[in-house]
């Protein structure tokens, strides 16, 4: 009997609509190692690299934390499970760690955010603009 983990590496695989061999060499692995731990004939051998899987597969944060917890990790802990969290701090979090977002999209995001924080929250900090 496959292992939850295994159905879901495959599920978000294909879902993702990439190969095992991308897969593989997305996370700088093997095409069997990726067959191995889909068919559940091995797990995991860290944390890492369930995280290095979900981010090459670009997973929102959710399903990142539904494959870390399958695999019998502790979720990413950035508060973001919690309900108290503003849906927009998970949106945050699935746009910088994409890796379908360039990187100049997301530096013009940062540079906005310090505005915003510059503006409204530290004033009179004496902050120097970003360049």
């Amino acid at each position: 009997m496959k292992s939850k983990f295994a159905e879901k590496l495959r599920r978000y695989r294909e879902k993702a609509n990439v190969s095992q061999s991308e897969l593989a060499r997305r996370v700088e692995s093997s095409a069997s190692l990726i067959s191995r731990l889909e068919s559940g004939d091995r797990q995991p051998s860290d944390r890492t690299v369930v995280y290095a899987l979900g981010k090459a597969l670009d997973l929102p944060l959710e399903e990142r934390n539904e494959l870390l917890v399958s695999a019998g990790y502790a979720p990413i802990t950035i508060g973001a499970s919690s309900p108290s969290v503003p849906d927009s701090v998970r949106l945050l979090f699935d746009i910088m760690d994409s890796s379908r977002v360039p990187e100049e999209e997301k530096n013009l995001l940062s540079q906005q955010l310090r505005q915003i924080r510059r503006r409204y929250i530290n004033p009179d900090n004496g902050e120097e603009a970003d360049t």
